[in-house]
């Protein structure tokens, strides 16, 4: 059987060495990354508004069979 602790995890003493310089860089790339995705997914939703409907066929009907010669 594997143990199992009980209560909150408290982490390590490396977690508080964290330094502020280098979550301002992390928080920075990552607000980049969001900025560029919504340009990118605002210009795909703009490009399904313009791109034709065309009907994958005219009935429901099946195609009556082709006599084989």
């Amino acid at each position: 059987m594997v143990a199992v602790s009980e209560g909150p995890v408290v982490p390590g003493p490396g977690a508080a060495q964290v330094s502020p310089a280098l979550k301002a860089a992390f928080s920075q790339a990552i607000s980049r990354v969001y900025l560029f995705n919504i340009f990118l997914v605002a210009g795909g939703l703009l490009m399904t508004l313009f791109v034709p409907e065309l009907p994958l066929r005219k009935s429901n009907d099946s195609a009556p069979p082709v006599p084989a010669e």
